[in-house]
């Protein structure tokens, strides 16, 4: 068995490793209703849409698979996707290179910011309710129990599998002046939506993620799940303007800041938040804020 291969094989191992999303190119020709592919304990990708018979459709998709070396020269894996219709998919390769392969080291190996917190909803009610209305439909009228039945099942079985409220994501703009580059990183909870080009992680490493393409929009969205504990990071692209001071750059308006100088001491309304501030680069000037629409800010330089 071929270098290659071997790598492939641990890779759809779901071996621990840089647990991350990479983005291939995917060939689709109509007519079909979707593609599923298959990556074993790393995790799936669907794409969700109609093509007709005859439309040819180039997209990218991000497939789950373990790399701890990254792309590099390493071939995509030889996947049979399943179609759902009469057409095709073939992987062409992975995706070129953008502006999230061209980043400096030191940005996009930044601490990640923490998963927002979430209270997980009361099911306490809702067991009792169950249970409840499952001990009347055993000891009622015949027509009247199987009714009672099908309302106090689910509930148990909801209380059993438990919901996770949507939470907003947590996002941290990561910008090295000097190099007059900026990345968006999100944290999320196990969900995740995003449109456009998005590079996608998993936190703990290794845990397998379950990645939608759907088609079915104007504009394609992406979205992605956690199987099991965990939650997703997603890094998009910034836009960083030339001129202007920090926020005129990033196109924001402050509502704390705070500075470090070369002394290492920190200037503005008390201290910054300990996690905003944690693995940032020493002996450079930086700037760490929130903005008015309650994303944060860490810029490191002039």
């Amino acid at each position: 068995m071929s270098a290659w291969l071997v790598l492939v094989a641990l890779c759809l191992a779901g071996r621990a490793g840089d647990a991350r999303a990479w983005p291939v190119e995917v060939e689709l020709r109509g007519p079909l209703e979707g593609v599923e592919f298959d990556l074993g304990p790393a995790g799936s990708a669907r794409i969700v849409g109609r093509l007709v018979p005859g439309e040819r459709r180039t997209v990218e998709l991000p497939l789950p698979l373990a790399l701890p070396f990254g792309t590099g020269e390493v071939p995509v894996p030889a996947l049979e996707p399943v179609v759902d219709g009469a057409g095709s998919a073939r992987v062409l390769g992975w995706a070129p290179a953008r502006e999230l392969d061209d980043l400096p080291a030191g940005l996009s190996r930044r601490p990640r910011p923490p998963a927002p917190s979430s209270a997980p909803p009361p099911r306490a009610p809702a067991l009792l309710a169950g249970l409840a209305l499952v001990l009347v439909a055993w000891r009622g009228p015949r027509r009247v129990g199987p009714a009672i039945a099908l309302v106090g099942a689910p509930l148990l079985a909801w209380w059993v599998a438990g919901t996770e409220p949507a939470v907003a994501p947590r996002t941290v703009i990561e910008v090295d002046l000097a190099a007059g580059k900026a990345l968006r990183v999100s944290a999320w909870g196990r969900h995740a939506h995003w449109r456009g080009r998005a590079r996608v992680e998993a936190e703990p490493p290794g845990a397998p993620l379950e990645i939608v393409l759907d088609l079915q929009g104007r504009e394609p969205e992406q979205r992605a799940r956690v199987v099991g504990r965990g939650h997703l990071v997603v890094l998009r692209a910034q836009a960083l303007t030339s001129r202007g001071d920090l926020a005129e750059r990033l196109g924001v308006a402050f509502e704390q800041r705070w500075t470090r100088a070369a002394d290492g001491a920190w200037r503005g309304p008390g201290t910054p938040p300990g996690w905003l501030v944690a693995g940032l680069p020493q002996g450079v000037p930086l700037t760490v804020g929130r903005t008015e629409t309650g994303d944060w800010v860490r810029a490191s330089g002039r």
